[in-house]
């Protein structure tokens, strides 16, 4: 999962951990979507601490106050994302550009949440494919995220709606 066995709600991240996990991350995430390159993101360490934090602090709610004892991989990513979306851990993109600028957080947070979707998703392997997204799906789901009321529960539908659907032949 995300944050590996070595942390939990017990054993949180340092600052500095933190931070480094995030730009672990950042760097091929934006770089498969072909708009990392020459790029420079600046990360709060303390940011992406709570951003650590409170995942991990809705992920022990799940484990204590609900029937629900190991969450499921679009549960996991529905909240990271909503997370890094709502306290934006990336503070700068160099050098600037003010589309990519605007946005980066729920780029990130989007493309994150996928990325880990896909490979903890039996469903793709079974198909062998990733589900396509396109163009337009894509910059409405980000004009959503960016703008609009979005709450860890409704990423998380939407998540497993998109990999969740089986495709006949």
């Amino acid at each position: 999962m995300p944050f590996g066995p070595s942390f939990n709600s017990g054993n949180l991240p340092n600052a500095t951990q933190s931070k480094d996990w995030f730009i672990g991350h950042i760097g091929p995430l934006l770089e498969n979507l072909g708009i990392a390159k020459d790029l420079s993101v600046y990360i709060d360490a303390l940011v992406a601490q709570d951003v650590v934090k409170c995942y991990f602090d809705d992920m022990d709610r799940y484990t204590k106050y609900s029937p629900i004892d190991h969450p499921n991989i679009y549960k996991k990513m529905g909240h990271l994302a909503f997370w890094i979306r709502k306290l934006k851990p990336i503070i700068k993109v160099e050098p600037i550009n003010e589309e990519l600028s605007h946005r980066i957080n729920e780029i990130f947070a989007l493309t994150l949440a996928m990325f880990y979707c896909k490979f903890g998703t039996e469903n793709v392997q079974k198909l062998g494919k990733d589900p396509i997204i396109s163009d337009k799906l894509w910059h409405d789901l980000l004009y959503f995220f960016r703008y609009k009321s979005v709450s860890p529960h409704a990423l998380t539908m939407l998540l497993n709606a998109i990999y969740s659907v089986e495709f006949t032949a």
